[in-house]
């Protein structure tokens, strides 16, 4: 599971965000940037990327970084 999410709007800086963070030596974030997992019921179908839970926990499976973060919008 993530430890943190990386909460913004569209257009606000979450994906310079994500890149300025996944250069970290102890931060994980999946090559899936807004995987959508958590809000698949409010956004439309094609931009859920994943929608059963082990998909979406496989995406942080290889890591073994202190913090693993999630970055949808």
């Amino acid at each position: 599971m993530p430890d943190f999410f990386i909460v913004g709007g569209q257009r606000c800086g979450t994906t310079s965000l994500y890149y300025y963070l996944n250069q970290h030596p102890l931060i994980f974030l999946s090559s899936i940037k807004e995987p959508h997992y958590y809000s698949q019921n409010s956004i439309p179908s094609y931009l859920s990327q994943i929608t059963n839970k082990q998909d979406y926990l496989s995406l942080y499976n290889t890591s073994n970084s202190n913090f693993k973060g999630d970055a949808s919008t």
